[in-house]
């Protein structure tokens, strides 16, 4: 399983094939990704097949 904040990767490879799961999350820093650390961690724990999984994060005001 990889964990990614690059969301361009999804459009720059070709990842049909892969036999793991990629999780690309929606910003790159940890004051935004914080306060969604146990969603993230959640969604990850429930994706058992291979694919790229997108978890959006809104932007902070």
């Amino acid at each position: 399983m990889f964990v990614r904040t690059d969301q361009n990767l999804r459009f720059q490879q070709s990842l049909h094939d892969l036999k793991l799961a990629m999780f690309i999350l929606g910003r790159g820093n940890w004051p935004e990704l914080m306060p969604f650390a146990a969603s993230i961690a959640a969604r990850i724990d429930m994706s058992r097949n291979p694919g790229v999984y997108f978890f959006p994060i809104p932007p902070t005001p």
